[in-house]
């Protein structure tokens, strides 16, 4: 990771059209996940847990690592596909990991459990293994971008409170993480990218803990610093076509780097 933000526009700012885009991005691959469970059991029975890891939460070549809330699906989505319609950047998108949570554990407590009367008793056995499976893979896709980007929003950040919390304890690790991650120089996320070339039913009632989380060290990126982010790289864009000499940022990303630098 070289640099994370937290993006505050309206729920509507983004066009049907990027929605759509992020979803494809998301539904691609989607596709390349969930291989049987018989794919890794080994030998002796028992289940290959760095290779059922490895394809149920796989790392995959992406720029950006967008962070959101369930309820901010459309929200992160949009963004994914206007980064790429604008400027072709490839996004990540956590609910793409986390949304599979549920679907393997289920999986997993249907083969080794020999009656459904034992699912329960097996899902408080295996749910540690996948709750930490997944950790590890959101972890480790942050560390890999190079850009960080956490969607604040009413849905994922509680306001009406004296300190911030979060009732999403995936948020939480990841907002924790965004702290704790190592600084990567552009240079070798980029030398690296060179050689490569949530939710639950509803119930009448929901016991939820809120977690204090520590969104100051994460740049804001507002509305208007959108609508120029797309302007400026779009001008340049137009301006390197008649040969007419500009000053870098090369790379989109590098405009988001050099101006959207106050935390506030």
């Amino acid at each position: 990771m070289y640099k994370a933000y937290r993006l505050q526009v309206p729920e509507g700012h983004f066009k049907p059209r990027h929605v759509i885009g992020g979803e494809h991005m998301c539904s691609i691959e989607n596709d390349s996940l969930r291989k049987p469970l018989s794919a890794f059991i080994l030998e002796d029975g028992n289940i290959d847990g760095g290779k059922l890891s490895g394809s149920w939460f796989p790392e995959v070549n992406a720029e950006v690592f967008i962070s959101h809330s369930h309820a901010d699906t459309k929200l992160a989505h949009g963004l994914a596909g206007w980064m790429f319609e604008n400027f072709g950047i490839y996004s990540f998108i956590d609910s793409t990991v986390w949304g599979h949570y549920a679907h393997l554990l289920e999986q997993l407590c249907k083969a080794h459990a020999p009656y459904p009367s034992l699912w329960e008793s097996y899902k408080d056995e295996l749910s540690p293994h996948v709750h930490l499976m997944l950790a590890s893979a959101l972890s480790v896709m942050m560390d890999k971008t190079e850009c960080v980007i956490f969607i604040h929003s009413e849905n994922s950040v509680i306001h009406n409170t004296a300190q911030t919390r979060t009732r999403s304890p995936w948020l939480l690790h990841e907002v924790q993480m965004m702290r704790l991650l190592r600084q990567r120089s552009l240079m070798e996320h980029r030398k690296t990218l060179f050689q490569e070339s949530h939710g639950s039913e509803k119930r009448s009632h929901e016991v939820q803990i809120h977690h204090p989380i520590d969104l100051t060290r994460l740049l804001v990126i507002r509305e208007s610093d959108m609508l120029q982010w797309e302007l400026m790289v779009s001008l340049k864009q137009i301006l390197a076509q008649f040969k007419v000499p500009i000053k870098p940022p090369l790379k989109p990303l590098d405009w988001l780097y050099e101006n959207i630098t106050s935390p506030t």
